[in-house]
């Protein structure tokens, strides 16, 4: 497996814009080329290499879907993120 940044939003505008907390997953080798290629509108499955500082109960280890945003940094779904894990407040 290897190792890719992706970004945890804290709003559905920072989803839409792509922003959010900094994050290491580990993916499999055809994400990683997605990722390495710039796919753009694509989206596949990672595993947490960290712990969330923004989404408490998210552990090393879960496993989340990602968007690919070409040129940009993947991006965990916003809509997954409410349903699977409150937002603690910064």
């Amino acid at each position: 497996m290897e190792n890719i940044k992706v970004n945890l939003p804290s709003s559905h505008e920072s989803y839409i814009d792509g922003n959010g907390e900094g994050v290491w997953v580990l993916v499999e080798e055809d994400v990683k080329k997605a990722y390495d290629t710039d796919e753009n509108n694509t989206s596949y499955e990672c595993i947490l290499d960290n712990d969330s500082l923004c989404y408490p109960g998210l552990k090393h280890g879960a496993k989340m879907p990602i968007e690919m945003r070409g040129e940009n940094r993947p991006v965990v779904p916003y809509s997954w993120l409410v349903k699977n894990f409150p937002i603690k407040e910064v």
